[in-house]
């Protein structure tokens, strides 16, 4: 090999030697602050998990309440029907006006014309 192309050669891995330290360098660079930024993302979403997951237990509790609430006004509209039918049963005017009230109401007539 001549001179001038071992020089060329030489100059070649120089100058590739010198590119891989500058992307070493570069690539180093770039990612110097990836781990704080892992962190402070990390952070941020425990922040909003914690966050949602008190709102999501706000909501079941007002759920929880507003279905308990439910469920009492249930028990007492079903229940008033067979009370008021022993009461009908035995007699009583109150409920007989009441049973009779719903009857009247629920039944169709005639319109007069």
């Amino acid at each position: 090999m001549d001179r001038q192309a071992k020089e060329r050669l030489l100059q070649w891995k120089d100058s590739r030697e010198a590119r891989r330290r500058d992307a070493e360098s570069a690539h180093r660079e770039s990612h110097k602050d990836v781990g704080t930024r892992n962190r402070a993302a990390q952070a941020a979403f425990e922040r909003e998990t914690s966050a949602w997951e008190e709102a999501r237990r706000v909501a079941l509790e007002a759920h929880d309440r507003a279905k308990s609430e439910f469920e009492e006004a249930q028990r007492a509209h079903n229940q008033e029907p067979g009370e008021m039918c022993r009461a009908y049963e035995s007699g009583d005017p109150s409920a007989v006006r009441w049973y009779l009230e719903r009857v009247l109401e629920r039944s169709d007539y005639p319109v007069a014309s």
